[in-house]
């Protein structure tokens, strides 16, 4: 992981640098609990600052880094999904298409008497319909 010596927060607030190690959720959770505690006074946990700072041990550096690395892991799972699903799905756009025809004509041709097989199909069509463009915002 990469990391700048100088991250911004907020609006055009400075903080210094930050941990570069693996940061677990166990950690970051006891991290989290030494902050929230500090923040009220409890004198049970308090939170790890030093200065000068020590990006390794210090808490604001710890959760800051934790928080850096989730966001670069979500954008690389939002990536890989994004190519599985284009991968899975070509053509999926042309065939509901297709499909959508097929459903207009076979109305117009039965009227109301549609039969029941098609309606199943139409219906697992759209099914598969929501499955597909879920992720994708549609």
């Amino acid at each position: 992981m990469t990391t700048s010596d100088t991250q911004e927060a907020g609006k055009g607030m400075k903080i210094g640098p930050i941990t570069t190690h693996k940061i677990g959720y166990d950690e970051a959770t006891e991290v989290a609990q030494r902050l929230i505690a500090g923040a009220f006074n409890r004198t049970d946990k308090r939170p790890r600052f030093s200065i000068p700072c020590r990006p390794e041990h210090d808490d604001d550096c710890i959760i800051i880094g934790f928080i850096e690395q989730q966001a670069e892991e979500n954008a690389r799972l939002l990536q890989e999904n994004k190519a599985m699903r284009e991968a899975l799905t070509p053509g999926a756009d042309e065939a509901f298409d297709a499909l959508d025809l097929a459903d207009n004509l076979i109305g117009r041709a039965y009227g109301t008497d549609v039969p029941v097989e098609w309606n199943r199909a139409i219906k697992k069509v759209a099914r598969a319909r929501t499955i597909l463009t879920q992720g994708e915002g549609k």
